[in-house]
């Protein structure tokens, strides 16, 4: 996603079409590049990652607790209402 955003804003930035065009050209072929080794670089530099957890042909190696979604926060932890300062006292 961040590399879709890179490419819009980079063709977007450059106000000659014709520069632009290549500038977000030579983006995407890096890109097309890049993804593969962002996908392996779990299994080849296994010391710098952890291995998969989560595979589609095995079971998962964490807890069945760990695969579920987080349950939905209430509007003070999204940054919506303020939270009280360590001086304020409880309602």
């Amino acid at each position: 996603m961040f590399l879709y955003l890179g490419y819009m804003a980079l063709d977007a930035a450059i106000e000659d079409r014709r520069t632009a065009s290549r500038a977000a050209a030579i983006l995407a072929l890096v890109g097309v590049v890049d993804l593969p080794i962002i996908h392996y670089s779990v299994e080849w530099w296994n010391t710098l990652h952890q291995g998969p957890t989560v595979t589609k042909l095995g079971a998962p190696s964490i807890h069945p607790s760990m695969l579920a979604p987080p349950p939905p926060h209430g509007p003070r932890l999204h940054g919506l209402l303020p939270l009280p300062h360590a001086g304020a006292r409880a309602l």
